[in-house]
């Protein structure tokens, strides 16, 4: 019996450690210190949580701590699966230990290095107790704990709301910790960015065409979906109804969510009613039952690609992503061990296999990259039959040779008939002038050679211009910089900004100057005009030639160096004076 149990335990671990997205464990911590009352006087926080917590994987395990002056547990790390999204309403009161509970939070994840563990903090930045010495013994405290989670492996996410009061703590949070400032009224914004970009939590984003009273009419993409689930979210409240569907609904003060078994069409109107001048998104989550159809073609050079349709089960004909919506989306595969990118394209999972053998297995499609819960097959085994295509290749080349020598021998021929149906030449001319042997040769015209002449047009060397050729680049730009200002001279609140790379139709590089100014931030910034960057497959690089301090993670870029930035990357850069610290993150979307 042991030993079966241990032989249940391998399994687990394998399967952990294989499957992307799933296996994850989060711990929220909440700040229910009194300062939030002029932090979040909405109070957001909660809520914002909540929908958080709502929006992860059934399979992901949640723990939830909420601190003033001692860490408290409303949750401890359980599976989501079959859950309600928890709920909880609370008074902010008292003082802020944030290093007691970054350190519960620690304990409550587990100590397993191969399972991703994630900590996310929704807080003002204060760090203060009764007396100077608490105080400064809760910020070791929380230092502490930086370092053990670097150590361990676990990111720290804080959601850091701008504190009404003093902002002198707000260093605290940089470093290995990912601080992500953030304005009053856009924190369940930065919040859904947060869960979307760097969690890949399924959804699938529908337009509401600005409208915010009236009504939203959309067709999802899905069709014959078992689940829809609809996830309003505002940065006002407002109003939201499902009009003529049979849903269970969770009611927020800044989120709706509406939940739809079995729909008996795809299409949906809802009628709202919000404020004018809110941000009102509409996501969804779509959960479907289904079979893959999986295929290896390989081209005349050896190239092998894979490629996979999803269909309905009942229906092999119906694909599920066959809606244009999905051409383009990225899907994260597993093969062989390995994480492998794939597009959609025409309903069609589409990827290259590099270094294949005689068979591959494909272990993990991950259907939430597109806003899609799957249920079905997920994986299979595929023989890969490599053919001798070197063969055919002399097969065409002797067919094209033997094609081309027959129209040689077809003109040929034609020519000769051509030449066999010219008329006879005229006869000779016979003088009848006897007795003058000799042909006058006085009338004769006088044919005049052709000149060939050859005019130059001369010119002084100087005044020829050498022709510019510039060879055009293979790579453009692509993506979004979104720019964090976390530190000005005199404190200034600069909202964060977002610099458009598709709207630069050329490849040369740009300056950090000029992204500062594109985005109408005005700052003495010493060094921006010597940090630059231009476009790379599938992301840019930065390049350093300034006396500015960057660093990538725990690199720090020196000056004449480059590195390069993919999607989902930070840098932070600081200005030579240390007078103006920014964060710049990289995500690789579609124009807009």
């Amino acid at each position: 019996m042991s030993r079966l149990l241990m032989l249940i335990c391998i399994i687990v671990s394998i399967a952990c450690n294989f499957s992307v997205g799933e296996c994850r464990e989060f711990v929220f911590l909440l700040d229910t210190s009194s300062s939030m009352n002029n932090s979040d006087p909405m109070h957001r926080a909660p809520e914002c949580i909540n929908w958080m917590t709502a929006n992860l994987s059934e399979e992901d395990e949640v723990g939830i701590i909420y601190f003033n002056d001692n860490p408290v547990i409303l949750r401890p790390l359980t599976t989501l699966k079959k859950q309600q999204p928890f709920s909880f309403d609370i008074d902010y009161s008292g003082r802020s230990n944030t290093g007691d509970a970054l350190l519960a939070a620690i304990d409550m994840l587990t100590p397993n290095p191969n399972t991703e563990r994630n900590i996310i903090m929704v807080t003002d930045g204060e760090i203060a107790l009764d007396t100077p010495e608490l105080t400064l013994q809760s910020i070791e405290k929380f230092q502490n704990g930086v370092r053990q989670a670097e150590w361990a492996n676990i990111p720290i996410y804080i959601l850091n709301l701008r504190y009404q009061g003093d902002q002198s703590n707000y260093h605290l949070y940089t470093g290995y910790a990912k601080d992500i400032p953030v304005p009053q009224w856009e924190l369940m914004t930065s919040a859904r960015t947060l869960m979307h970009n760097d969690f890949h939590t399924p959804h699938i984003e529908l337009p509401t065409n600005g409208v915010l009273k009236g009504n939203i009419s959309i067709d999802i993409p899905i069709h014959s979906a078992n689940r829809v689930r609809f996830i309003l979210t505002s940065s006002n409240p407002g109003t939201a109804m499902l009009k003529s569907k049979s849903s269970s609904i969770i009611t927020g003060k800044y989120v709706k969510v509406f939940d739809v078994t079995l729909p008996d069409s795809t299409h949906f109107d809802f009628n709202v009613d919000y404020p004018e001048g809110t941000g009102l998104t509409l996501d969804m989550i779509a959960e479907t039952t289904g079979e893959i159809n999986a295929d290896i073609s390989s081209s005349l050079f050896g190239e092998d690609k894979l490629e996979i349709t999803p269909v309905h089960i009942g229906d092999r004909n119906a694909d599920i992503f066959a809606d244009n919506y999905f051409n383009g989306k990225k899907v994260l595969l597993r093969i062989n061990g390995n994480d492998v990118e794939a597009t959609v394209n025409n309903g069609t999972i589409e990827t290259k296999l590099d270094n294949t053998k005689d068979n591959i297995e494909l272990q993990k499609i991950n259907f939430e990259d597109l806003g899609v819960r799957f249920i079905g097959e997920s994986g299979t085994q595929m023989d890969i039959s490599k053919n001798n295509y070197l063969s055919w290749l002399f097969a065409l080349i002797g067919i094209a040779i033997i094609i081309t020598l027959l129209y040689l021998l077809y003109r040929k021929r034609k020519f000769n008939e051509e030449q066999q149906n010219l008329p006879p030449p005229p006869p000779p001319v016979i003088n009848s002038n006897p007795s003058n042997t000799n042909i006058s040769t006085e009338n004769k015209p006088k044919v005049k050679p052709k000149e060939h002449v050859i005019k130059l047009n001369k010119q002084n060397d100087d005044e020829i211009e050498p022709v510019q050729i510039s060879k055009p680049s293979k790579v453009s730009y692509n993506g979004k910089l979104l720019i964090y200002v976390t530190k000005t001279p005199d404190d200034e609140d600069i909202p964060p900004q977002e610099f458009n790379l598709f709207r630069l139709f050329n490849a040369k590089p740009i300056s950090l100057a000029d992204i500062l100014s594109g985005c109408s931030i005005e700052l003495d910034f010493i060094g921006a005009e010597d940090i630059v960057i231009g476009p790379m497959p599938r992301g840019i690089f930065i390049k350093n030639a300034s006396d500015c301090t960057i660093t990538k993670r725990h690199d720090i870029l020196l000056k004449g160096s480059r590195t390069d930035l993919y999607y989902g990357d930070s840098i932070y850069v600081t200005s030579s004076d240390e007078e103006i610290e920014i964060t710049l993150i990289y995500k690789s979307l579609k124009p807009s």
